[in-house]
């Protein structure tokens, strides 16, 4: 909205405060800058001095940062898991962090060591603890922990909690037993592929190393493997171990964590009994042990101790422990574990297992047998141990939403497995963080509701397993977001009115309360609102909200309000705004109505307003940047006449309306004066002379009063004596037309030489003939062209052909020539020019006095008057050179000089059918069968974007666009180009419309950049016709710079009909460079065809021989990228099948490279 302050009226713009601007007029009011400035000077972003945090600089004016990017001219990098969740002001996330960076949302802290990738929540398993790379968790030169694998070392190898037991010894073998690898009790989650076990002597000689006994393939139909381990030492001492290799694809992977080593084993071989046992009667029942209990040590084993009863003392004891895992402390029960047996001296009263694991049960049972003198007694006693508690090793898993609304939600997880949670549960940390707040809370079952949660609000929750010795790790975490709400109030920022619209300036609701869809807009010209009108806005709209067709100078009142998927919030305050009073428009039409070397008249008609009373209008007229004229003209007037110019020079004019409510916009059209006739050019110089040639030497001319279209050179067969032929304007043929570019300096010119010159075929001299030579200088300007002449001081006459020798002297005159004679020939010329004066006199006095004002010199008003041959009948007949045809479907070849080839080389040998003239198809019907635009091609993509298109009829299929990327130069997506295939090759073209300012000129380069194009076909002047076809994208010399592309030309030749250049390009917002070959046909007529196709096949040669091994599309584009690109694409492409097949017949029909099939561009050739 406006601001209170009023401008000075002295200085306007002085009292406005920062971020404003003075709008002055009939009111001086300080009205805000566009959210884009940060100053500013006008309404818009395009009146922008400096663009505001979040904004940078585009093409003139201040657009938002690319996603990604934020700050100051965009120079901050976001770390946003989202590119588009970031803030273009200050770069905070709106959601996750990237991967290697927490703590949103500011999401500028890296992971600490040790963590890594989203959330910082994955640990580093790297050689040595190295730090890991914080995205992806990739170790230093790619060294896992010798425990881990994987990509980022994420996975850790499978390995066995316990160590193999020996079951049984006896001298020739040990028996070893192990249990099968569990993934709720053993480390590692791999898929198992076998086991290997190792054995090693017990001893502490160093020397000594685990050796393989033999591997056990994986079998999932057991819980344990037993192996019978022979060819030990007798009586030595062993220990085993038990390696788990995981697999790979179905293939054992070598790489594996060591195992547990087992307890030391004796290979029994020695007896020491060596009398008979006696049999004596054994007592059962007898109570043994009077107690038996466990405790655990701080070391973590487990420790068993016994009494036995002492009045038994009298026997001769033999003990034995046997102990089994029955389960996991009191979670689940384990079934078929392995039982151990060991044998206790009967002093001993206690049993340490070393290595029980932590909260395991066990069950531990004593078996006594004592033998007396008269008899023998045996009893056992059993106890049930479960070893020390430890902190859980794992998390809770599966966390998931069970319940979910707007402000509360339940949640449900799977708890630790029983191996891991190393005892009692006492409860579950449950922890909910938002917005860098962090709640506590705990349960004792496994889901938790948390209520009083904010709409449409992102939280992360995780979860710990408690036991009475600590907590477990910290489970992933589970983010959810609650369900939407309505809005909440909005704010309008700004109402910006002109004549008949209002800008609507607003910032989102807070709270948003979910995911805004559209904006709703009310207003109405009374503030109770009734029979209010509304305009709805998309959300994801970037135009800007703009209420059109209102009445000019009239109070609106605007509210407006926020809609979510869960309905629409309350409205704004309700806010108000006069429309301004209506501006006149500017004349409906401007156009020229007279000119000459130094005057322009104009005229124009009134604007169609009947709202705004016409008080006059003010014309400028503007020559290169610098006002020549501004005049203010009556109302009723509709012409103006401004003399005192420069001859064919450009003026702009410009005209703008004014009323009582000010000025309008102004309407502009260029004119130019016409040019002065140029200067006489210095007379061509004889210098030899030949039977059917001669060499002049000419001179260039500089016209200061138009430009300097080219040259010509015309001959003019004279009698042999040498006298003047009588003629008007300039006699004889023109032989030659030279550009500018060809005649730079002092120059000679060999006339005769059958070579072709702009158009023009320089044909042979006849012997023994006179001639005269025409030196014309050419300045066309609008349709204008005026000469000068001047010619060789005498006629010359060839040689002959008996004459022995090729090269003649000038001709000197006869010194014996009779004095009288000479006389006699110099007064009748003298009374002959005479006489030629006195004609031109009249008929220049007759022009003057019967057409009013003309220019006293000579001019050529339409292109026929300038001097040029009669345009030759084109005498070439298809027919003569080509094959007949029946058929639109049927090849062609050609068959001109087939007999002159040896019979092996002739293709197509011996099929020559004749086809009679009644059913033979010419080139004319072949041509008249093309077709036109498909039935099933759309334009919807180019059709959204008018202001790229020329025209808007000749506009590519979606089928066909050539698609651009949103980059740094633009985030326009389109331009007037499609793809078009070529011989064997698709997508070998590419035919574009020619960029005709400076925004389809960056396009243009865009094009060039991102398809990797390096040769570039221009069918077209830049100027024809009096029409501009085609802006200039390239430098004239030097450097030049187009939106961020920086241009410098490196090569160029100039040839009589055609340009290359070559074009090194630098992209300043990628740093790129690169170079481009631009190949530019100058010799099309502005209407028809060329006379002499050489030219323009020469030119397709070179492309050829220049593109030949570079597989990028070629860039082919005309003024409309229609007819003449449609030309050389299909001369390129049927000329490149002919040299490989010998045939036309591109595809399914011959015609197939001249109609390009849909999904192509509609026409691509024009019948001239």
């Amino acid at each position: 909205m406006f601001l209170r302050a009023a401008c000075s009226v002295q200085s306007p713009c002085g009292s406005c405060p920062p971020k404003t601007y003075c709008v002055t007029g009939t009111s001086n009011v300080c009205a805000a800058c566009n959210q884009a400035c940060k100053s500013c000077t006008s309404l818009g972003p395009q009146g922008c001095t400096e663009c505001s945090d979040g904004y940078h600089w585009e093409n003139g004016i201040c657009v938002l940062c690319p996603a990604g990017t934020f700050g100051s001219g965009c120079s901050g990098m976001c770390h946003c898991l989202e590119p588009g969740a970031c803030n273009a002001t200050n770069g905070q996330c709106s959601g996750k962090c990237e991967k290697g960076y927490y703590l949103p949302p500011a999401c500028v802290t890296e992971c600490p060591n040790g963590s890594y990738g989203l959330d910082c929540l994955q640990k580093c398993h790297c050689l040595n603890d190295s730090v890991c790379e914080k995205a992806l968790g990739f170790c230093p030169g790619g060294m896992c922990h010798p425990d881990w694998v994987s990509y980022g070392c994420s996975q850790r190898l499978p390995k066995l909690i316990d160590p193999p037991e020996v079951l049984f010894a006896t001298c020739g073998y040990l028996t070893v037993e192990w249990r099968r690898w569990s993934a709720e009790i053993d480390i590692g989650d791999l898929p198992i592929k076998e086991y290997r076990l190792y054995k090693i002597l017990d001893s502490v000689d160093p020397n000594i190393t685990w050796s393989h006994v033999t591997t056990v393939q994986e079998n999932v139909n057991v819980t344990q493997y037993v192996v019978n381990v022979t060819g030990l030492v007798r009586d030595a001492s062993y220990k085993f171990r038990v390696d788990v290799h995981y697999s790979d694809n179905g293939k054992v992977v070598e790489k594996t964590s060591m195992g547990a080593s087992s307890v030391s084993a004796m290979v029994p071989c020695t007896t020491t009994t060596t009398q008979a046992p006696v049999t004596i009667p054994i007592i059962v029942g007898t109570d043994i042990f009077t107690a038996m209990a466990y405790t655990n040590q701080p070391d973590g084993s487990l420790v068993v101790t016994w009494t036995m009863d002492p009045s038994l003392d009298r026997f001769l004891w033999n003990v034995s422990l046997s102990y089994q895992m029955t389960g996991i402390g009191d979670c689940s029960p384990v079934t078929g574990s392995p039982t151990t047996s060991i044998n206790i001296d009967q002093k001993n009263t206690s049993f340490r297992l070393a290595s029980p694991g932590s909260w395991r049960k066990y069950l531990f049972t004593l078996h006594a047998q004592g033998t007396g003198v008269i008899s023998a007694v045996n009893g056992s006693k059993s106890v049930e141990a479960i070893s020390a508690e430890v902190a859980p090793n794992a998390s809770v898993s599966g966390i998931q939403t069970t319940a979910l609304s707007k402000d509360s939600a339940t949640l449900q997880w799977v708890s630790v497995p029983c191996a891991n949670r190393g005892g009692t549960l006492l409860y579950y940390t449950v922890n909910l963080n938002t917005s860098g707040s962090l709640l506590h809370n705990t349960t004792t079952t496994t889901s938790f509701t948390f209520n009083g949660l904010t709409p449409f609000n992102r939280y992360q929750a995780s979860v710990h397993y408690v036991n009475r010795v600590g907590a477990g790790p910290e489970s992933d975490v589970f983010t959810f977001t609650t369900s939407e709400a309505v809005p909440g109030t909005m704010q309008i920022k700004e109402l910006v009115p002109s004549e008949t619209n209002i800008t609507v300036i607003f910032d989102p609701p807070v709270p948003a309360n979910g995911i805004i869809l559209e904006y709703q807009i009310s207003y109405s010209s009374n503030v109770t609102f009734v029979s209010p009108e509304s305009l709805t806005i998309n959300a994801t709209s970037s135009e800007p909200a703009v209420i059109r067709r209102l009445t000019p100078y009239t109070v609106y009142y605007v509210k407006v309000r926020a809609s979510t998927s869960a309905g629409a919030g309350p409205y704004s305050t309700v806010q108000q705004v006069r429309t301004l009073q209506a501006r006149p428009f500017p004349p409906s039409t401007i156009r020229q109505n007279y000119q000459n070397n130094t005057c322009l008249g104009v005229t124009w008609v009134a604007p169609d307003q009947t709202t705004v009373a016409i008080t006059g209008y003010t014309l400028t007229i503007v020559k290169s940047s610098i006002v020549v004229v501004t005049e203010n003209i009556p109302p009723n007037e509709t012409k103006y006449l401004r003399c005192g110019l420069d001859p064919g020079t450009a003026y702009t004019v410009s005209m703008v309306s004014n009323s009582g409510t000010g000025s309008g916009e102004a309407i502009e059209r260029t004119f130019y004066t016409e040019q002065g006739i140029p200067r006489q050019p210095s007379p061509p110089r004889l210098v030899s002379i030949n039977t059917t040639s001669a060499v002049i030497e000419i001179e260039p001319v500089t016209l200061t009063e138009g430009p300097l279209t080219g040259y010509q050179i015309e001959v003019e067969e004279t009698q042999v004596s040498g006298r003047k032929k009588r003629v008007a304007d300039v006699p004889g043929y023109v032989t030659a037309e030279l550009s500018p570019q060809n005649v730079t300096e002092q120059r000679r010119f060999e006339i005769g030489d059958g070579q072709k010159y702009g158009g023009y075929v320089n044909k042979p001299l006849l012997p023994g003939q006179g001639y005269q030579v025409h030196y014309v200088v050419l300045s066309e300007l609008n349709n204008v062209t005026k000469y000068s002449v001047s010619k060789l001081p005498q006629p010359f006459t060839t040689l002959t052909i008996q004459s022995p020798t090729t090269q003649a002297q000038l001709p000197v005159a006869d010194s014996s020539l009779d004095i009288g004679v000479v006389i006699g020939i110099i007064v009748g010329i003298i009374l002959l020019i005479i006489l030629i004066i006195c004609i031109i006199l009249i008929v220049l006095w007759r022009r003057k006095h019967r057409n009013g004002f003309k220019p006293s010199y000579l001019e050529l008003e339409k292109p026929s008057s300038k001097p040029a041959p009669p345009k030759q009948k084109d005498e070439y007949d298809p027919e003569k050179y080509w094959n007949q045809i029946s058929s639109v479907r049927q090849s062609r070849y050609i068959t001109y000089g087939r007999e002159c080839l040896p019979d092996n080389q002739i293709p197509f040998a011996g099929i020559e059918p004749s086809v009679p003239a009644s059913s033979r198809v010419t080139f004319f019907k072949e041509f008249k069968t093309l077709p036109h635009k498909s039935d099933q091609a759309t334009m919807l993509q180019a059709q959204k974007f008018p202001d790229r298109n020329r025209f808007p009829h000749l506009l590519p299929c979606d089928q066909s666009l050539v698609p651009l990327r949103p980059d740094g130069h633009s985030m326009c997506p389109y331009i007037n180009a499609s793809f078009v295939s070529g011989y064997q090759r698709s997508n070998a073209y590419i035919a574009a419309q020619s960029p005709f300012d400076d925004r389809t000129a960056v396009d243009f380069w865009r094009l060039i950049q991102q398809w990797g194009v390096t040769t570039v076909v221009m069918v077209t002047n830049i100027v024809e016709d009096n029409i501009v076809k085609c802006t200039q994208f390239w430098p004239q010399s030097g450097k030049a710079t187009i939106g961020g592309f920086q241009l410098e030309l490196i090569d160029e030749d100039v040839y009589s009909d055609f340009t290359i250049r070559v074009v090194s390009v630098d992209d300043t917002t990628t740093r790129t460079g690169y170079k481009v070959r631009l190949y530019e046909f100058t010799s099309w007529p502005d209407h028809g065809v060329p006379d002499d196709p050489i030219p323009f096949l020469d030119m397709r040669y070179k492309v050829y021989r220049s593109h030949a091994d570079d597989r990028s599309p070629i860039l082919v584009h005309c003024g409309t990228g229609v007819a003449r690109t449609g030309v050389f694409i299909a001369v390129d492409s049927l000329i490149e099948q002919y040299a490989v097949e010998g045939i036309i017949n591109p595809g399914p029909s011959p015609r197939s490279y001249i109609y390009i099939p849909k999904p192509r561009v509609f026409v691509m050739v024009e019948g001239e």
